[in-house]
């Protein structure tokens, strides 16, 4: 395929992507509840890892520059605003 072929293909792959992505969002409702709960979940993937890494204690403490931030403190308060629990996290290691 030419070079000026493939920019144009690409390019209109990724408009036909964009208006089926568009059209699949309108036509899809998702009620409060359920979207609350996904998103619990989601920062709870997160905050496991985060609050495990800020335990360790064997050996030198491994912490990833992620957790070591205000970003588990800032899922914890997302948390909370969706669940009504509020997280307890230790704090990040200086």
């Amino acid at each position: 395929m030419p070079r000026a072929l493939g920019w144009i293909a690409a390019g209109a792959q990724q408009l036909i992507g964009r208006a089926y992505l568009a059209r699949w969002k309108r036509r899809l409702t998702v009620d409060p509840e359920r979207r609350a709960y996904h998103e619990a979940a989601a920062c709870m993937r997160w905050l496991v890892p985060a609050t495990e890494s800020r335990l360790r204690r064997s050996g030198p403490p491994v912490i990833g520059r992620l957790d070591a931030s205000d970003f588990p403190e800032r899922l914890a308060a997302h948390f909370h605003r969706v669940s009504g629990v509020r997280p307890a996290l230790p704090p990040a290691p200086p």
